[in-house]
């Protein structure tokens, strides 16, 4: 099993809680190898980032919305791509990171006046972590040869895998790069009206537009 370094980790961990991202240190099963939702509340300090296990992680995983101002449109797999053209929708340009099965999450900023349902005392309801948008009609299979619905899912609310990973990979005209990631539309994604996004052929998903 191919493995990321500490010292790999704790550097990247450092440039992104620079740029005002929570991070933690991730098994190689995604999960995280420490305690996070308090971060949720309240701004992970630089020596609360520095003392986490990073010489026990596979990966590294940076929190999402409120935990940070980021969220994530997770493209599954390639798969996906034809039910999403059919809601002739397109996503701003943004930075995006290829995933290990070849799909990709598509990094946005939430707008500063979304507030967060689960703070808000007169709701009392908590979002969840992945919410689905689009589900694909395919045949594949997970890891242990069981069928795998796939889907593009909107990541808030909890955390996501990313570089340097082991199978995670910025795209090339479209780096993780803070300058790069946009705002996301506050009122939803605008209509396409010139077709579906256009095609990435180096990580065989479908770019934002």
């Amino acid at each position: 099993m191919r493995t990321t370094n500490g010292a790999l980790l704790s550097t990247a961990a450092l440039t992104y809680h620079t740029n005002g991202w929570s991070v933690l240190p991730v098994g190689p099963n995604k999960q995280p190898l420490c305690k996070f939702k308090h971060w949720f509340t309240r701004r992970q300090s630089e020596a609360e980032m520095r003392a986490l296990p990073w010489e026990q992680g596979y990966g590294i995983a940076v929190l999402c919305w409120p935990g940070s101002d980021l969220l994530v449109v997770d493209f599954d797999e390639p798969c996906t791509l034809p039910a999403w053209k059919e809601t002739n929708i397109a996503l701003p340009d943004t930075a995006i990171v290829q995933t290990p099965h070849r799909g990709a999450h598509a990094i946005y900023r939430m707008p500063p006046t979304i507030l967060h349902p689960g703070l808000n005392e007169n709701n009392g309801h908590e979002v969840r972590r992945a919410i689905r948008l689009i589900k694909a009609t395919c045949d594949c299979k997970d890891e242990e040869g069981k069928p795998h619905p796939c889907g593009v899912d909107l990541l808030l609310n909890g955390y996501f895998v990313t570089i340097p990973t082991p199978g995670y990979r910025p795209m090339a005209d479209c780096p993780l790069d803070p300058a790069q990631i946009v705002e996301i539309p506050p009122r939803g994604p605008r209509t396409c009206a010139s077709g579906p996004p256009r095609e990435s052929e180096s990580a065989g998903i479908e770019a934002p537009q």
